[in-house]
């Protein structure tokens, strides 16, 4: 068959080994780049790293992931045991009685989604001023799904760590 078009919109990456990258005092530079990247680091790394994953999602937004060998310890075995039970109103709701609300980061953002929405839909298709509204409402989704992801994360986490 003919090939088929992939759109460069959405997400898109680049996996380096690591005779492509190199990783010197706390830097990468990629193969044929002159200049390392300008990474702003969540946590230092442990090692030096196998591979280098450079991704940009729908929004613009550029992000690099290393894979390092760490030695990881595991978490003592504890007694103590949690039912929880999802739900719409609250979020979860444990089996000792803690109720945690449901945030609703949709309708927190809606009216400014909304509007990039109704801005999108008048832009003509295949224009610059199109691509640049879409930017916008892939830059609210991702806010969203940021900020529920953030949540989440914070909140498994200190049922794991209890």
């Amino acid at each position: 068959r003919y090939p088929s078009f992939k759109s460069k919109k959405h997400r898109q990456s680049a996996t380096f080994a690591s005779s492509a990258f190199s990783y010197r005092d706390g830097q990468i530079t990629l193969a044929k780049c002159r200049e390392p990247l300008s990474i702003r680091w969540s946590r230092e790394l442990p090692s030096a790293p196998s591979t280098v994953t450079v991704s940009k999602d729908a929004a613009g937004r550029y992000f690099i992931s290393c894979l390092c060998k760490v030695d990881t310890e595991t978490l003592p075995i504890t007694p103590n045991m949690i039912g929880i039970d999802l739900g719409l109103k609250d979020l979860f709701v444990t089996s000792e009685g803690q109720r945690v609300n449901n945030p609703r980061h949709t309708a927190h953002y809606e009216r400014k989604l909304a509007r990039a929405q109704r801005q999108l839909s008048r832009k003509q298709k295949g224009s610059n001023n199109r691509a640049k509204a879409r930017l916008k409402v892939a830059r609210c989704h991702a806010k969203i799904a940021d900020t529920r992801r953030d949540h989440l994360h914070k909140l498994t986490r200190q049922i794991v760590n209890e």
